[in-house]
């Protein structure tokens, strides 16, 4: 083999591998993330993720709901949200950073609220 065909493979080979690694570097993975409604609270009540992130919330019993509009909180970053019902799932995929406080209109007087911080 050439010795200038051997530094261009090899020249090759470096720059695809430094790609490779810079890439992987700056991707995030996206995480899925759990909240339960338990009796009168939201478990987790606070939760901090990243932009891209998604997050489900889960009520298996009562009636409850999420509320995180901007009627209630306009200081969210954009509005997410579900009716008052029993036995739901409820997701929202958040790609604003930001703070989000949210609450169960049914029982927010006994302190079932919570909030997201996206970063």
């Amino acid at each position: 083999m050439k010795p200038f065909n051997f530094i261009m493979l090899l020249f090759s080979f470096l720059l695809i591998s430094c790609s490779k690694d810079k890439a992987e570097q700056v991707i995030p993975t996206a995480t899925f993330h759990e909240i339960q409604s338990l009796a009168s609270q939201f478990s987790p009540d606070s939760l901090t993720i990243n932009v891209g992130d998604t997050v489900r919330w889960t009520n298996a019993s009562g009636f409850h709901n999420v509320n995180g509009t901007s009627t209630f909180f306009p200081n969210n970053p954009e509005s997410f949200g579900n009716a008052i019902s029993s036995n739901w799932t409820f997701t929202h995929h958040f790609t604003v950073t930001g703070t989000y406080d949210y609450q169960c209109d049914a029982h927010y007087s006994m302190g079932m609220t919570g909030v997201i911080i996206v970063q």
